[in-house]
């Protein structure tokens, strides 16, 4: 057994000793290299397009919260009557309405009040 080890020994002496075949400060360079996260710049383009879909966002968003907003009888559908700014009245039928009290940051308890 101890013949193996002597032969491993002697091998591992034989292929400790050679010359490295890149420099330490090559090999130190290129694994820096890869280790080193590469961020593409976007092109101008893409800049362009994100802030045109940006600009479209904010104003389909002011567009429909804007008309949201509005109580007067032509915005509501039919049967919906405006009872003040932030009440709606809803006839169901001759003998059945349903008044809607809107606050401003909608119903937050749930209870109907």
């Amino acid at each position: 057994m101890s013949g193996k080890w002597e032969e491993f020994e002697r091998e591992m002496g034989v292929w400790g000793a050679r010359p490295p075949r890149v420099s330490a400060d090559a090999a130190g360079r290129r694994l820096a290299r890869g280790l080193a996260p590469r961020r593409k710049q976007p092109a101008w383009w893409q800049l362009a397009a994100a802030a045109v879909l940006a600009i479209a966002v904010v104003t389909m968003l002011r567009h429909f919260s804007a008309s949201r907003r509005t109580t007067s009888p032509e915005a509501l559908p039919e049967g919906f009557q405006p009872a003040d700014g932030n009440t709606v009245v809803w006839a169901v039928d001759s003998q059945t309405t349903v008044v809607f009290a809107l606050g401003p940051r909608g119903s937050e308890r749930g209870n109907g009040s």
